[in-house]
């Protein structure tokens, strides 16, 4: 009792003790045995590699088997995965690594296959900077200790650093040295290491991070977002490719790129030169005008090899270390120099003819350079103006220089739509030119004027060039000889495609055949005949004829008699009689051969009159091999050739990523099977000299295909034809442009796709137009004034029966014709709609699946060389196809039909012509702007467009009204106005 007494006593004691405030809180002493610091975990890890090839699964799968069946007393963590397939165990403590070493040690299957330890720590590592390549690692230790007493260690086994490794730059090398664990660098107050002139003290060391990527510091790996560099040379590419033997055929050993700008002295613009050349990786930069430094141009401390004219005035520097470059010539205002780029030895000329010097001392200086004709690259400023480049008016220096480089072969780079290469607030001009031979030209594969600040009047002009020697993957066969070979290696085939044809069993397996059989074909192709590479440049003018081809076949069968007395005849002067007898005709057929040559070619020059034509780019070899297709693309300058293509594939053939074939769900009908006299009459049709597609088949190697089995391809065509389907291997098609004559070459609109189809494709084109045309003459669907690709039917008839309509309405009514363009017809054709006009004629549901097969996942390909583009088509039909053309008079039907009293129909293909006609140029200005209006409407539910700008229309008078329209001598030609959409149509 007295215990409890006592006991509330206190509480109540305490409880009249006033609470701590805050303040009174935070003025305590903080009691140190309160503190709880919980030391990190170190982690504790065993690293185990397998011994021989293994990957990461099959190591962790034996290991886990090994832990869980045995039941080893250790709690493993987590497994990690290291390189060469190893793996890293992690456990709890020291003790558990400890046993499980202990654990593998008795087993033969760890012990057999893998090696085990405990991870080491790894030694600090330091690198030095700037140390010339030269210098070895044995002389870079001996260097350390000799200026620093505290890197010697009298233990040769541990030493206190040693340098591991070296890390080869651009301009010099940076060297690894891996310290000791027990070493640590001296303090501030102990003086410092020594290295390079400098005292390291251990507060200038901090940790680096070294990008394996690009080589860089300061970041690592997994922040690497800069351009790839080898941490070994400096250079872009892979740290496994370096100091590898490049091939002379790669494009990294063939490609070259010249810079030249001229700086106006400026120190500035010609620092700012050399930055530029660095970022964009430039091999040869020329300067003209630079800037002099002690009688010296600058050179930008890049450590590049330099070569100067006389005067200084005209520099190239060379900033590939590993080209192989000579001097060539010098003068005062001249430098040139030899490099091997690729296959060629290109002579790089850098010239500056100032404005006020005598440019014809100036070009004088070019004749002591005795092969500025061969394979030439002369950059400059000429200061020179002429039409050719640019400029309003041609003034000497202009007409000097291209007297010069008419001369002396050489063809001016710079392009006609490029901007001003001198830009200043007195003018602009283009005064700095780029010429090239006829050689060197070719392989120009980018020349153009960069959007960069220069800190110079003038601009930065680049040339690109690739030495790439061409991969002509378009060829044709030479199917006029070896066809027994050809015959021979088919027929061995024959077994094997029976037994093939015979599986197919759905249109799936139907194209894996196609497949097969078409790549058996080219294979015995490739085989028997031999290849002719396209490209070359084509005759200009031809100067054979039948009497150098009867005095040719005539010597050459004195030679061959001569040949045989020689060989066979004992008598002397017999074989000398035939020999003599030989000479004097070859010696006559070669003076005949010269003159024809000359006449032709005299002939050819008398029809031309431009000075800088056609002739003249063929007379000195200035024709191009590949087509430039000279496209305008947005505002970029000189665009490339991938980019024009692209832009003229997408414009003719655009992507649509929305497109779906729901337009029509094909059924199981069959097509009426073929016979023997429907191949008969299609290969007998066939025309020999067209181009094949992109299998390189064309029809000769078909045609005998068909001589030697015709069953085989009757089997062929008519499962083709059982199912209803046209085959995937037969869609894709080749296409090239052709430029519109007469149109401006940097227009999209001025070029015309061709497409070259597979032949067998066509082939099976033209069998089903057999039985589509046969159906659509029975229920004679097309209309009888659509005169364009129909039987029986041209167009002088079109013609006519247009001029027998327009006269017999003149005598007493005013008429008009109007010629209407249709905007990309062929290109344009809707298959929703096309498949609707199916519906509404009820074309058979076996045609229809066909046609479907036939248009759906279609492609076009550009194959050009070492170029290849590709787009895919979702409209229109291919111009080149044999079934386009009748799937477009179906198509356009529709229009023809709108004939009737006011007016008359008649079309040629998708050229479309109007005669409309009216009493009064009232009546007949408001019947055509009528029909005009008609037609547009209809032809905008087709999805097709008039262009208006091609549209031309003629005024008739009626020969009544043609005595009013004339006052004496005065002709009033008060013609009517047409118009489409708000725009007038031109009258002629």
């Amino acid at each position: 009792m007295k215990e409890n007494v006592k006991l509330f006593n206190k509480i109540e004691e305490i409880s009249k003790v006033s609470a701590p405030s805050f303040a009174d809180i935070v003025q305590r002493e903080r009691s140190a045995s309160r503190t709880r610091i919980i030391d990190p975990q170190k982690p504790c890890a065993l690293v185990i590699r397998p011994k021989g090839k293994s990957t990461h699964d099959e190591t962790r799968k034996k290991l886990e088997n090994v832990v869980t069946l045995r039941n080893l007393p250790v709690r493993i963590k987590k497994f990690k995965n290291i390189s060469n397939g190893g793996v890293v165990l992690e456990a709890d403590t020291d003790d558990d690594i400890d046993k499980l070493i202990a654990q593998f040690s008795k087993l033969d299957t760890i012990n057999n296959n893998f090696s085990y330890n405990k991870p080491k720590k790894r030694k600090p590592q330091f690198i030095i900077f700037g140390i010339n390549k030269d210098v070895t690692k044995e002389q870079l230790n001996e260097g350390l200790m000799f200026k620093n007493d505290l890197l010697k260690d009298d233990d040769s086994s541990n030493p206190v650093f040693s340098v591991n490794f070296s890390i080869n730059t651009k301009y010099g090398a940076n060297k690894l040295l891996v310290w000791s664990l027990e070493f640590m660098l001296p303090s501030k107050k102990e003086g410092g290491c020594f290295l390079s002139g400098v005292s390291i003290v251990l507060s200038a060391v901090h940790s680096v991070r070294h990008c394996s990527k690009c080589g860089r510091l300061g970041h690592s790996k997994a922040k690497y977002e800069e351009t790839p560099r080898c941490f070994k040379c400096g250079d872009n590419h892979a740290p496994d490719n370096c100091n590898k033997a490049e091939c002379i055929n790669c494009k990294a050993h063939n490609a070259g790129t010249v810079l030249q700008i001229n700086v106006n002295h400026s120190s500035a613009a010609h620092c700012h030169a050399f930055v530029v050349a660095e970022e964009y990786v430039v091999d040869f930069l020329c300067v003209q005008d630079p800037y002099i430094s002690d009688n010296v141009p600058l050179t930008g401390g890049k450590g590049c090899r330099m070569f100067c004219s006389f005067n200084n005035k005209s520099v190239i520097f060379c900033l590939n270390k590993d080209l192989d470059i000579v001097l060539g010539h010098n003068t005062n205002h001249i430098v040139g120099l030899f490099a091997k780029l690729g296959v060629l030895e290109l002579q790089i000329i850098s010239a500056y003819f100032p404005p006020h010097d005598n440019i014809d001392s100036l070009i004088e200086e070019f004749t002591n350079f005795n092969s500025v004709n061969k394979n030439a690259l002369i950059l400059g400023d000429f200061n020179a103006r002429s039409l050719i480049w640019n400029y309003n008016f041609e003034d000497i220096r202009g007409r000097a220089i291209i007297d010069f480089s008419t001369m002396n072969d050489l063809l001016i780079c710079n392009n006609k739509y490029s901007p001003p290469t001198f830009v200043s607030h007195s003018g602009r001009g283009w005064p700095d030119l780029t010429l090239a031979n006829s050689i060197i030209f070719n392989f120009i594969k980018k020349w153009e004027i960069m959007d960069l600040e220069s800190f110079s009047d003038h601009r930065y002009v680049s040339v690109q060039m690739d030495f790439d020697v061409p991969n002509f993957n378009d060829f044709h066969f030479k199917t006029t000889y070896n066809k027994p070979k050809f015959v021979k290696n088919f027929q061995k085939l024959l077994p094997d495609l029976y037994s093939k044809l015979e599986n197919v069993k759905d249109r799936v397996s139907l194209d894996l055949f196609f497949k097969f059989f078409v790549d058996s074909v080219s294979e015995c192709a490739y085989k028997s005949y031999r290849k002719k590479a396209k490209g070359r440049l084509p005759r200009k003018f031809s100067f054979w004829n039948p009497e150098l081809r009867t005095l040719r076949n005539k010597v050459t069968a004195l030679y061959k008699k001569y040949d045989i007395l020689r060989k066979t005849a004992v008598d002397g002067p017999k074989v000398q009689a035939a020999g003599s007898f030989y000479r004097k005709e070859r010696a006559i057929f070669k003076r005949r051969l010269l003159y024809f040559r000359t006449l032709a070619w005299r002939n050819l020059c008398i029809q031309h009159s431009e000075k800088f034509g056609a002739i003249f780019r063929f007379a000195f070899k200035k024709c191009k091999k590949v087509n430039n297709l000279d496209v305008r693309v947005g505002n970029v300058s000189n665009p490339p050739l991938e980019l024009r293509v692209k832009t003229l594939l997408d414009n003719f053939f655009p992507n649509n990523d929305d497109f779906e074939a729901n337009f029509y769900v094909p059924n199981n009908d069959s097509l009426y099977l073929l016979v023997e006299e429907d191949l008969t009459i299609v290969f007998n049709g066939l025309k020999s000299g067209k181009g094949p597609g992109l299998d390189h088949l064309d029809y000769k190697m078909w045609n005998a295909i068909y001589d030697v089995d015709k069953s085989l391809l009757l089997n062929i065509f008519n499962t083709c034809f059982r199912y209803s389907y046209f085959p995937v291997n037969l869609k894709n098609a080749k296409v090239f442009f052709l430029q519109k004559a007469g149109r401006d070459p940097s227009l999209v609109g001025s070029y015309r796709p061709i497409s070259l189809l597979p032949c067998l494709g066509k082939i099976l084109e033209r069998l089903f137009l057999i039985k589509l045309q046969s159906w659509f003459a029975s229920n004679n669907i097309i209309h009888v004034n659509q005169y364009g690709f129909r039987e029986n039917r041209c167009y002088e008839l079109a013609v006519t029966r247009i001029l027998s309509k327009i006269c017999s309405l003149t005598n007493n009514l005013q008429a008009a014709l109007v010629s209407i363009d249709i905007k990309a017809a062929f290109d344009n054709m809707n298959w929703f709609v096309l498949f609707g006009l199916f519906d509404k004629f009820n074309v058979p549901f076996a045609y229809r699946n066909f046609i479907f097969y036939y248009l759906i996942n279609r492609s076009v390909v550009f194959n050009d060389c070492n170029l290849f583009a590709k787009n895919k088509i979702f409209k229109g039909c291919l111009q080149g196809s044999v079934l386009a053309p009748f799937l477009w008079n179906f198509y356009f039907d529709h229009i023809l039909h709108l004939n009737n009293d006011l007016y008359y129909l008649q079309a040629f293909a998708d050229d479309l012509a109007l005669v409309t006609f009216g009493r009064t140029r009232k009546i007949l200005e408001t019947n055509t702007n009528n029909a005009l209006d008609l037609i547009s409407q209809e032809l905008n539910i087709l999805k097709l467009d008039i262009s208006i700008d091609k549209c031309q229309a003629l005024v008739f008078r009626s020969i009544s009204s043609r005595s009013l329209s004339k006052h004496n001598t005065t002709v009033f030609n008060n013609n009517p106005s047409f118009k489409l959409n708000g725009r007038s149509v031109k009258i002629t």
